[in-house]
């Protein structure tokens, strides 16, 4: 086992520049919306965003469906509380 390495560590690595040579530097650049419309429509990207679009619609759904069922029941309920109207109140803002 080298010297310089501890149990458990992983080795180093190191770069160096050779001489002569310099950083590269960035010149041109890219807005977003030029990536996104240079994306053909059966790319990967393309399906994850419209994966993506779908989750974020079926947890907005579930999310109302399950509030208003929440604001109903307690609606319902007889007895009024200091944690009804907590909870009321999260359901309305969520």
């Amino acid at each position: 086992m080298p010297a310089n390495h501890t149990e458990g560590s992983a080795p180093s690595t190191q770069s160096t520049l050779t001489q002569g040579s310099s950083p590269a530097t960035c010149t041109e650049t890219e807005t977003f919306t030029e990536v996104v419309e240079g994306e053909e429509w059966g790319s990967f990207y393309y399906s994850f965003k419209t994966e993506q679009l779908v989750t974020l619609w079926v947890l907005f759904v579930f999310t109302i469906v399950g509030n208003s069922v929440v604001l109903f029941s307690l609606w319902r309920r007889k007895r009024k509380s200091r944690m009804t109207f907590f909870v009321t109140q999260l359901a309305i803002t969520a």
